[in-house]
């Protein structure tokens, strides 16, 4: 079992120099050999799955895209990115994320489920792929990240499942205009007793707009532009950040019904985000 849990830590991140600036080109994870039921079960448990990888509920936001790298750089202000497109992220893989350092921004690669410091077991990730904006400051997972470690986690699409008759239909919300957005995320380092060290992050959520309301109650907060260096910033005050953990606005954003074919985590590929029929935009 642990073979495969740290086949689900690492997705063999490679970094690279390139005319003098920072390349980093980042491999899909491949698929993995299940040889008990105790790895089924923790696969399906860090993944959100169900048996043969069928959809069980889901914490919001626990599925999401990002497709495209060109943009990065000049988005947010970091070095030069190679990444594969990925169609269908799941919590314990590998994702990018911006964050301060001391030389300024810089974008690194988290296990995504967030595992704290003082945590026993890194397992615990698998349970922290979301933090509530109305209680992370004061929850013991998540509030010294709140206050010291906070990233923005990028992506250009999410994935959430409307209960229907016949199952669950899959939709990929997305801004009107395609574009890369930053979700706010946190960010933390957790050391193992044999010295060994876990970099790892989580999303954080707020109440729905009106689009996303009609598929889920909750929805990752999404920061306009003008919010990305507030949120990085080490000195920002806690009331300034609760402020920022706003619903995006729904006239901004759309909803495509796409195809089950995303349920399956090993599916990752352009097919999951082919639109099934028309997409679902705000009234207002």
């Amino acid at each position: 079992m642990w073979r495969v849990f740290n086949s689900l830590l690492n997705t063999g991140a490679v970094l690279a120099h390139s005319f003098g600036k920072r390349i980093i080109d980042v491999k899909k994870m491949q698929s993995i050999s299940v040889n008990s039921a105790a790895e089924v079960k923790l696969i399906s448990a860090a993944c959100g799955l169900g048996l043969f990888g069928l959809q069980s509920p889901l914490a919001m936001c626990g599925r999401y895209t990002l497709t495209g790298y060109e943009r990065i750089p000049d988005l947010f202000e970091v070095d030069e990115v190679r990444i594969p497109p990925r169609f269908n992220i799941a919590p314990t893989q590998s994702v990018p994320a911006v964050r301060l350092g001391s030389q300024g921004r810089r974008l690194d690669f988290y296990r995504w489920g967030l595992v704290p410091f003082w945590a026993k077991d890194p397992k615990i990730g698998a349970r922290m792929i979301n933090a509530r904006s109305e209680t992370v400051e004061s929850k013991p997972a998540f509030r010294a990240a709140f206050t010291k470690r906070r990233c923005l986690i990028l992506a250009d699409g999410y994935y959430e499942w409307r209960k229907l008759p016949d199952g669950k239909q899959p939709y990929w919300f997305r801004l009107t205009d395609g574009g890369i957005f930053a979700m706010a995320g946190l960010w933390e380092t957790w050391g193992g007793k044999e010295g060994e060290s876990l970099h790892s992050c989580t999303i954080l959520t707020t109440e729905a707009n009106g689009l996303a309301r009609s598929v889920h109650d909750r929805m990752p907060v999404i920061l306009p532009t003008e919010f990305h260096s507030h949120w990085l910033d080490p000195s920002a005050s806690r009331e300034n950040l609760k402020e920022m953990l706003r619903s995006y606005p729904a006239e901004c954003m759309e909803a495509l019904p796409v195809s089950r074919r995303v349920n399956n985590v090993r599916n990752d590929d352009p097919e999951c985000i082919a639109a099934t029929g028309e997409a679902l935009r705000s009234e207002h």
